[in-house]
């Protein structure tokens, strides 16, 4: 079938409740649980309902992973049945065989490499790409509190997207640049300004909040700097320092949150609840954000679940650690039914001290014998001119 409007081919294969869901995100952390359910079930179906009709590649792996259907999703409990994809996928050439949209409705595509160079590949449509942006602003607005503060400014310890244009976790923060009164970028051609970071950091201290943001590696870097030059800050209490990206650099470097997390409230005059950690996939619009007291929520259009590290067809209880297993309805460009190589802990439906109730999943790291991939790798690795995929744009 030709298709020559996305949007109203899209209404028309009725993807409402998928619709509804991005919308109300950030209120779902206050519905009761039965609803928060209800609408994550309809969504996740509809969704698996799209890719099986319109993916013949996706289809096929149903039939041999069990010869699942739509037909056999009918309640809430089964939606652990619908096949996930692993993510090495997106690492082995597969990423345009697994499309469920003709390959012209590409609007953005996103670039991950690894510790070993190994290099992975996302796309974007029109439509998913509409949903990444509404749902992450209203997560951002909901989990950093932004409710509750006047207008801040940014600080971001990465490249503009236009020197790095298909680095997912640029497009991803990028959606907050509406809410700053001023931004800065403090990594110009490779080499990052420690100067020009400072200065932005005394221009509105005082004044308003101040963000800073960037991969973990590289907020400790400019932390050293401040130290090396005896500077310190004592931030508004409005302020936030955000990581997101992962915790390895290319070199196989591993950085402690702990110790990071101590660094920043003693460099930054901050206290712990003001520094917030991201996790997220080039291949997912999901997000998962740390609230004030240090827990990392799902976002509610999501399904997480941990599968067991040595029969990936067992879903764990909760408490119990294993593979990442996500069900992202909100990415219609290929199937967003991803397991990961992450390993972790997932709590569904708990009610947390911030007053939210939601999933909350723990990243203990990766499986051994996997290649960390990731945009905080990537980043480091165009930081020292070895990758030259973030400079391509995506025409």
């Amino acid at each position: 079938m030709k298709i020559t409007n996305l949007k109203k081919f899209m209404i028309d294969e009725g993807i409402n409740p998928i619709n509804q869901i991005v919308m109300e995100c950030s209120s779902m952390f206050y519905y009761p649980i039965e609803t928060q359910t209800e609408m994550k079930f309809n969504a996740i179906k509809k969704a698996f309902e799209f890719h099986y009709k319109h993916n013949d590649f996706y289809k096929t792996y149903c039939k041999e992973s069990g010869n699942i259907t739509p037909d056999d999703i009918k309640n809430f409990s089964d939606l652990h049945r619908i096949p996930v994809i692993p993510n090495s996928f997106f690492q082995e050439g597969k990423s345009e065989a697994m499309l469920s949209l003709p390959i012209e409705f590409k609007q953005l595509e996103f670039h991950t490499e690894g510790v070993q160079g190994r290099h992975g590949v996302a796309f974007r449509d029109s439509v998913s790409n509409e949903y990444a942006i509404i749902g992450l602003y209203l997560l951002f607005e909901e989990l950093m509190d932004l409710r509750q503060m006047g207008s801040p400014v940014a600080l971001f310890l990465t490249p503009s997207i236009a020197d790095a244009p298909n680095l997912g976790m640029l497009r991803a923060l990028a959606v907050l640049n509406s809410i700053f009164t001023d931004q800065a970028y403090a990594m110009v051609n490779n080499q990052f300004d420690f100067v020009k970071a400072s200065e932005f950091i005394k221009k509105w201290d005082g004044q308003v909040p101040i963000f800073i943001i960037g991969p973990p590696f590289i907020v400790n870097f400019f932390m050293e700097y401040l130290k090396a030059n005896k500077i310190n800050f004592k931030l508004d209490e409005n302020a936030r320092i955000m990581t997101a990206g992962g915790w390895k650099r290319h070199t196989g470097q591993i950085i402690s949150k702990d110790d990071l997390s101590q660094k920043i409230c003693s460099t930054f005059g901050v206290k712990p609840s003001q520094y917030r950690d991201l996790f997220g996939l080039i291949e997912l619009n999901q997000f998962s954000m740390e609230c004030s007291a240090h827990k990392k929520h799902i976002p509610p259009f999501c399904e997480f679940f941990i599968k067991d590290l040595n029969d990936p067809t067992k879903v764990c209880e909760d408490g119990k650690e294993g593979f990442v297993t996500i069900l992202d309805p909100t990415v219609l460009t290929y199937p967003g039914f991803i397991r990961t190589p992450d390993v972790g802990i997932v709590h569904h439906n708990y009610a947390c001290e911030c007053g939210r109730t939601s999933s909350i999943i723990n990243i203990i790291g990766r499986e051994q014998k996997v290649e960390d991939i990731n945009c905080s790798i990537t980043l480091d690795k165009y930081l020292e001119g070895k990758s030259e995929k973030l400079r391509h744009s995506y025409n």
